[in-house]
């Protein structure tokens, strides 16, 4: 069943699920598997053609509506509308394909099905893993704008701000490497996509914007490594100042005792 006022689905047309999973369990069809920046398996399923269902988390819906030359247009338009607000429009060969994160439709041939899903796939993966890293550098700058002042003074109490610190040098550490891990594939499509899927990918990389927010989380992450940087070796001048501080105040009273001994010993 559609929406109302949307054409039905040509036949031919098929629903496909993909999960990105750490594995591919057994028996089940992986159209692409990754290493970068984590270990993950892109693992397709049917789905039952209708409205249009909800995509969990780490999943790709992929719409395939098989279309003639003569009908390209008309599907194109039915394509967009099930794929919702914010869709990017590339050419994929003859036809098109529209995409948004979490769902994508391709309209085309039905040779053009296989090729197209596992670079559609493969770029919703790496778009997802780039995503994550906006989100997460995103909710963490208040932390950040908090931390800012001790790059330049520590004061209060320090072990709650040196744990505080540690926790937010690893993130920010662990962002830089998935940053690094995933930016090859990000900025080019493995050799094997055939030519037409890997120019749509390509094509869908320019639409998405993916390099200028490449450069943008390579820019966040200088200003947290800046801030981190500074605000450790702050903290670390602090705690040796107070290590020193109390060494020299433990020697003041070890020679004040023994001069207050002394004392006792010649006029006592």
């Amino acid at each position: 069943m559609t929406a109302p006022g949307v054409p039905a689905f040509p036949p031919g047309s098929t629903l496909t699920r993909v999960r990105f999973l750490e594995a591919a369990p057994a028996g089940a069809r992986a159209v692409a598997n990754f290493t970068e920046p984590r270990a993950a398996a892109a693992v397709a399923e049917s789905a039952e053609l209708g409205s249009p269902p909800a995509a969990g988390a780490d999943e790709l819906l992929l719409l395939f509506l098989p279309a003639g030359s003569a009908e390209l247009d008309a599907l194109r338009a039915q394509a967009d509308l099930w794929v919702g607000p914010g869709a990017l429009r590339v050419r994929c060969g003859p036809g098109w394909l529209s995409w948004r994160p979490g769902r994508a439709a391709l309209v085309g041939p039905a040779e053009a099905h296989g090729p197209a899903l596992a670079a559609v796939a493969e770029f919703a993966f790496y778009e997802g893993e780039l995503s994550a890293l906006e989100r997460e550098l995103a909710a963490d700058w208040p932390r950040a704008g908090a931390d800012a002042p001790l790059a330049h003074e520590v004061s209060g109490p320090v072990a709650p701000r040196c744990r505080q610190l540690a926790a937010m040098t690893a993130r920010t550490l662990d962002r830089r490497v998935r940053h690094a891990r995933i930016e090859p594939w990000l900025l080019g499509a493995r050799a094997a996509l055939p030519g037409e899927a890997g120019g749509a990918v390509e094509r869908l990389r320019e639409k998405a914007r993916v390099e200028a927010r490449l450069e943008a989380v390579d820019g966040q992450l200088e200003v947290y490594e800046y801030i981190y940087e500074l605000a450790n070796q702050r903290m670390s001048e602090h705690r040796h100042f107070r290590t020193e501080r109390a060494l020299e105040i433990a020697i003041v009273v070890l020679l004040a005792a023994e001069l207050a001994l002394m004392f006792y010993e010649c006029f006592g």
